[in-house]
């Protein structure tokens, strides 16, 4: 039986992600002050005792303001999902040093680390929240631990690849465009005419630019949470050669779809428990997802947005640390071939590329560095905590694109240490290794130092890469005969 109370803390299983341009760290979940009549908090406790028990608190950047620009105080109330947060944006800041409580550390890796059993988090909330937590917060204490949905076909052989073994083709690219509408661009996508590009400074979210002449088309998106607007674009899902596709954004939860000349208010929200991070569309009408999950790899939902069903396996890692943190550890991206039947997702924070039929996972490939990321688990005497990746961590593959052969997979081979000192919001790469979908590693691409992501035409001839030092701009590159 589920005890609800006011007064107390609440436990959050969920964490909430958004990028952060020049902030040290790129998590923060936004900050709410209590107004007339919800200072009272709740606790969800199913047995009175929460010792042992592993509460995993909202992320919140260290140093980040809320939406209305203020710092949060040490007091402040900070919710539990990304999806109550539709009225937030996203600020860069810096706050007083009495507006920044003590932090806790419990180190952890990827793999073989004891879990710090005694630690017990709780994160106040208004009692307002209380419907919105209620279900999520049952599913947690009830089942956060199943993993009765596992992978539906044998787990497959490990493919472990050093690129000095690959073929190697150095690239000169030529600028595509360095539109002055341009702020910062953070995400692309190729179609069979244009290219699409995020900006999550710019007043509107999606520019769109002819592949011809690199002239910019149009700009779509306000920010905002009305129709056509968006909040914080955080992924986009265009399937190889369309010019049609969707919009995540990520606050709302919400998929907006882009229909080639503008973008309609036909929309998706996704819904239940967890926080979607890439959201793109398979076969059989179906969207899935990497995320904060209790369990498995990806999360299904069907057309309505309605969760589905988890599939994969858990992530690495010790089995006592919770597979949500796990999920953060090894979050990635995601892409298709243009059917929606198979699906990579390469690690942002190690060199793992992971790939799926609609069966289950099918194809592990590890390499060339096969070091597991490291992670700490932050907290306060105010009950927040935040989840961070360590300086030691080599960042893996932070962009992936894909046609119906290849995946392209931009490594960064960077340690967080090292994207920090030298003042990169994101850890830039230089190559781009490519991959058959059997997993089997082919070439690597060396391009231009600085690229943070990329886009493939879908005949796999035109590689398009963002950069923004010393000025925001795309550059192209043709890519060679890959046997």
């Amino acid at each position: 039986m589920i005890i609800i109370s006011c007064h107390f803390g609440v436990p959050s299983w969920t964490l909430s992600r958004s990028k952060l341009s020049g902030t040290r760290n790129a998590y923060q979940t936004p900050c709410e002050y209590p107004g007339p009549g919800s200072r009272s908090e709740f606790l969800l406790d199913p047995s009175g005792d929460l010792d042992g028990t592993w509460l995993i608190p909202a992320a919140k950047e260290e140093g980040g303001q809320q939406g209305n620009g203020s710092c949060c105080p040490r007091n402040a109330i900070c919710g539990l999902d990304g999806r109550s947060y539709s009225g937030y944006h996203f600020v860069d800041g810096n706050c007083p040093d009495d507006e920044q409580a003590p932090p806790f550390r419990v180190k952890h890796a990827g793999v073989g680390v004891q879990a710090a059993r005694a630690l017990i988090v709780r994160t106040p909330i208004s009692c307002v929240e209380m419907s919105r937590i209620l279900l999520l917060t049952t599913l947690a204490l009830s089942s956060c631990a199943d993993s009765a949905f596992v992978n539906e076909v044998p787990m497959p052989a490990l493919t472990r690849f050093s690129t000095d073994s690959l073929a190697a083709f150095d690239l000169s690219g030529r600028v595509f465009t360095g539109s002055d509408s341009l702020a910062n661009p953070s995400l692309i996508a190729v179609g069979g005419t244009q290219i699409y590009v995020g900006d999550t400074k710019a007043s509107r979210s999606l520019h769109v630019f002819n592949r011809r002449t690199g002239e910019l088309v149009g700009s779509f998106g306000e920010r905002g949470q009305g129709a056509r607007e968006i909040g914080y674009l955080w992924s986009l899902d265009f399937k190889p050669g369309s010019d049609a596709g969707w919009l995540f954004d990520l606050s709302p939860r919400t998929m907006h779809f882009f229909d080639g000349d503008s973008l309609t208010e036909r929309t998706v929200t996704l819904q239940g428990e967890g926080t979607p991070m890439n959201p793109t569309w398979i076969a059989g009408d179906s969207i899935a997802s990497v995320g904060m999950y209790m369990a498995g790899r990806l999360a299904l939902y069907g057309p309505d947005g309605r969760f589905s069903r988890f599939k994969g396996t858990d992530p690495p890692g010790d089995p006592e640390i919770p597979t949500p943190v796990r999920n953060h550890a090894y979050d990635g991206k995601i892409q298709t071939n243009s059917g929606g039947t198979r699906i990579a997702v390469g690690a942002i924070h190690t060199d793992r590329l992971e790939i799926y039929d609609l069966e289950g996972l099918r194809h592990l490939v590890r390499g060339p560095v096969f070091q597991e990321p490291e992670y700490t688990l932050h907290g306060d005497d105010q009950g927040n905590s935040w989840l961070s990746i360590d300086d030691e961590t080599t960042y893996g593959y932070v962009s992936v694109a894909a046609t119906d052969e290849l995946i392209f997979g931009l490594y960064s081979g960077r340690t967080m240490g090292w994207t920090n000192d030298n003042g990169w919001w994101s850890p830039p790469g230089e190559a781009v290794i490519v991959f058959a979908w059997t997993g089997q590693p082919l070439a690597v691409l060396n391009i231009e130092d600085g690229a943070l992501m990329i886009g493939i035409s879908a005949s796999g001839d035109d590689l398009y890469a963002i950069y923004h030092k010393p000025a925001p701009r795309i550059l192209h590159y043709q890519v060679p005969e890959i046997g």
